[in-house]
């Protein structure tokens, strides 16, 4: 015969035996089963006691340890030293993963070949010796194999069951055929110390490693009481062993259980308590220290995974976590509440109303109740990580526990909770802020899913009012409480204590944000500081003293903002030293963030986008701001005509143009806020990211003003300084009266471009055209254009279109402006706070 149909043959063989092997064990196992009571089982397991328990998990997991020798030996064959802190973990885990998945041990091969390559072996090598160790993992259970064919230990089992000689003499065999074929091959030399030493050691790991697994299973018979006869027991487990080998399943699975029910019937014991035993032997052998093992080796992997990709995964699975325990903490709160409003309480366990009063367990409802709306409120500051919020919830969550025991007994709820509160304490690092600000979003989500949640409840008590017309299917009359009184009742003072207490919970004495205002005492500090870094065509505005300022942390940065909502609104670039900007912006995030602040930033310039970009920041062009090169300003020209014209009509009309320096008279303040107020028409001054009149404002800068032949005031123009050595000036205020002959504003901008070209400025800037050049085209974003629109009508002072064709008369360049925004935040939500906080009325 060929040796590829012997291979073939062989091939068949293997498939073959193992198939009938399991074939008569499901026959024989049908049999056996039949009359095995199910509810004695349970009986017998649920009598099991804790202690009990754990000693059997103990068990199983100290008899697999004599495994770990097997890579002492293995390591030190390969000239490793390797430290036992690093060993026998590893070591656990291969030989874990070997005895539950099997596979003729190719998962404990493989991940120790993984394991010895980190020490420089070649693969080839390290394959060839792993190879090798395996042939004597069966070498114990081979000598002890022939403690029953020598008839040292008992073999009536063999009488009963021919064929099992068979298998018990196949494997007594298995090592003088392994020593004998090591010999021929050369893969050992059995003359030298060296192998013969390395032999005896794997020898005599292997059978210890099979007596402990004896010893595993004989000690779970003790703890369940039955007092087996040891020799006769050990004869039944080597028996059961051989048949489980040759079905080559792993851990024998089927073969070995039922030689075990067999054998240990045959001494008389109990098929239920039998088949107990197998099953916590299978566990605590088997899979419970392979579970322990995966998830180290999980934690393992995890490490490097989470090494090799900069600690990204692990940023990752700490954000999906905090969510899921958001949605526990949620979760007990809705159960807390529903639990509330069905019956059982009173009925799980009757003695409960002899033991407490009725006016306690009316309490521990309300109570309950009180904490379940609580949990549903303090969910969004688990969310938010707010530390405050992680103390009261976990009070509210162990208090909640305990009133569901002394409402009635829930014991799965109280369970339920107090693992909610585990989970939480094992995230308590994760807690970091002082105060957190709903969002809008958020806030709206929130309230409707708590108004859903007590809507639900108070259903519950309509629907059993005798007046209600809703009809309740009989199948849910058993879980609705029968009182609806007291259902409303009950709510309405759980929600006043809840109410209460979150009120209190998060007022007392917590922390908060606590802007500093920029103010005159420290106008000149911020003065100077802008002279020294160059200041923003927005820079002037902090002089209104409304906003507040925040210095960096060495104090060469500086930024002012305002606060609405859950934004800090900062305007501007944030000025100061170029090298610091990026880690300023990251100081004044986490500062804001304590607090549960996003600060955003309004009419950046792109030259701010990287260090935005970096801070994890999107974008929304608002508009873009026009300059004039004054060096290149000039009336003549065929592009000047119609402005030459307006010039030379209004000065024959004899106005007149002028630039006034402070300090103003106060004549002339009057003679301005009359103009301003006529040009208001009643309506209130805005502010921000806008020039309003103040007397001590406008006493700062230069004003430009125009007046009639008669000397009366027609229109005034503010001017801002940029701070940066003259270089641009900026136009702030630019109000008149309605009956100015027409091109009045005309004839202002003329004027004080030639007037800062005169003074020898570089650049003019007139201000921005708001949206100009966004949403054009109908590839924008959807969101863009719902922006932008909410943008232009929020600002009622100004017509943008007109704006723009007026700047664009003058502009020779045009430099965009962008409002940066937190990524995954609602640019709509955004976008409204920003223009109701630009549009917010001045007091």
């Amino acid at each position: 015969m060929s040796k590829t149909k012997k291979l073939k043959w062989l091939s068949y063989l293997k498939v073959l035996i193992p198939a009938v092997l399991l074939i008569v064990v499901i026959i024989g196992a049908r049999r056996f089963f039949e009359g095995i009571n199910g509810e004695l089982l349970k009986k017998q397991f649920d009598e099991l006691s804790f202690l009990k328990l754990t000693c059997i998990t103990l068990l199983g997991f100290l008899a697999v340890s004599p495994m770990i020798l097997y890579d002492f030996v293995f390591s030190k064959k390969l000239g490793l030293q390797i430290g036992k802190k690093q060993l026998i973990p590893q070591s656990y885990i291969f030989n874990t993963f070997s005895n539950f998945i099997g596979f003729g041990g190719f998962a404990g091969a493989a991940l120790r070949t993984y394991f010895y390559q980190r020490y420089n072996l070649e693969r080839r090598s390290i394959i060839k010796e792993i190879a090798k160790l395996s042939f004597f993992y069966l070498s114990g259970m081979s000598l002890l194999c022939w403690l029953i064919l020598m008839g040292v230990l008992d073999s009536s089992l063999l009488v009963k069951y021919r064929w099992l000689k068979l298998a018990v003499l196949a494997i007594a065999l298995y090592l003088p055929v392994v020593l004998i074929s090591l010999s021929f091959t050369k893969q050992f030399d059995l003359r030298r110390n060296v192998d013969r030493k390395y032999i005896f050691q794997l020898i005599s790991t292997s059978t210890v490693e099979w007596l402990f697994a004896f010893m595993a299973i004989y000690g779970i018979g003790i703890l369940l009481g039955e007092h087996i006869p040891i020799l006769e027991f050990l004869s039944i487990f080597i028996i059961a062993t051989c048949a489980g080998v040759m079905s080559m399943i792993p851990g024998g699975l089927g073969s070995f259980d039922f030689m075990v029910l067999i054998g240990l019937e045959s001494l008389g014991l109990e098929k239920e308590t039998i088949l107990l035993m197998i099953l916590l032997y299978r566990f605590s052998y088997y899979v419970f220290p392979f579970f322990v093992s995966f998830i180290v080796q999980a934690r393992y992997l995890w490490g490097m995974f989470n090494r090799k990709w900069t600690n990204l995964p692990n940023i990752v699975m700490a954000n999906i976590s905090h969510v899921i325990l958001t949605v526990l903490v949620f979760l007990a709160g809705f159960i807390l509440l529903f639990s509330a409003s069905v019956p059982g309480i009173f009925n799980r366990l009757s003695f409960m109303k002899e033991v407490l009063s009725a006016p306690i367990m009316n309490l521990s409802h309300q109570l309950s109740i009180a904490a379940g709306i609580s949990l549903l409120g303090l969910a969004r500051g688990i969310e938010y990580r707010v530390k405050r919020a992680y103390f009261l919830t976990i009070g509210v969550l162990i208090a909640g526990s305990l009133f569901t025991f002394s409402k009635g007994f829930d014991y799965e709820e109280a369970i339920f909770i107090l693992l909610v509160a585990w989970g939480l304490w094992l995230a308590r690092h994760r807690f970091y802020r002082e105060d957190f600000v709903h969002t809008w979003g958020k806030f709206l989500f929130d309230t409707c899913i708590i108004l859903l949640m007590l809507g639900f409840y108070f259903f519950i008590g309509y629907v059993n009012l005798p007046s209600s017309n809703i009809k309740v299917p009989v199948k849910l009359q058993e879980i609705i409480l029968i009182n609806p009184y007291e259902l409303f009742r009950s709510g309405m003072i759980g929600l006043i204590i809840a109410s209460t207490f979150l009120l209190l919970g998060f007022k007392i004495d917590m922390p908060s944000f606590k802007p500093k205002k920029m103010g005159k005492n420290t106008s000149m500090i911020v003065r100077e500081h802008l002279i020294q870094y160059k200041g923003t065509v927005l820079s002037h505005l902090l002089f209104l003293y409304d906003k507040y300022v925040h210095w960096s942390t060495h104090k060469d940065v500086l930024f002012g903002y305002q606060i609405y909502a859950d934004k800090i609104v900062v305007l501007g670039n944030p000025v100061g030293e170029k090298a610091s900007i990026h880690r300023a912006m990251e100081e004044f995030r986490e500062e804001a963030d304590k607090f549960g602040y996003t600060p955003i930033y309004y009419q950046v310039s792109k030259e701010m986008l990287p260090y935005l970009h970096e801070n994890g920041y999107d974008f929304f062009k608002l508009g873009e701001e026009g300059y004039v090169q004054l060096k290149d300003f000039t009336l003549s020209g065929k592009r000047m005509k119609n402005l030459r014209a307006v010039r030379n009509k209004l000065e024959r009309e004899g106005i007149l143009f002028s630039v006034n320096l402070p300090p103003f008279d106060a004549e002339l303040l009057h003679e301005l806020k009359e103009v301003s107020e006529i040009w208001l028409d009643g309506r209130k001054e805005k502010g921000f990211s806008l020039g309003y009149f103040d007397e001590e404002y406008i006493n700062l800068t230069p004003v430009a003003i125009i007046r009639d032949a008669n000397g009366k005031l027609l229109a005034f123009s503010t001017l801002m300084p940029v701070y940066d050595q003259n270089k641009v000036i900026s136009i702030d205020l630019m109000r008149y009266v309605p009956d100015s002959p027409s091109g009045t504003m005309d004839y202002m901008f003329m004027n004080l471009l030639e007037w800062a070209k005169q003074e020898g400025y570089v650049r003019f800037n007139l201000g921005m055209a708001p949206l100009s050049n966004v949403g054009i085209s109908k590839y924008a974003f959807l969101g863009e254009r719902i922006a932008s629109q909410i943008y232009s009508q929020g600002h009622f002072l100004y017509q943008f279109q007109g704006v723009r064709r007026f700047k664009e008369k003058y502009a020779d360049e045009w430099e965009p402006k962008y409002l940066a925004y937190k990524k995954k935040s609602s640019l709509f939500f955004t976008m409204m706070q920003v223009t109701l906080l630009i549009s917010k009325k001045k007091d």
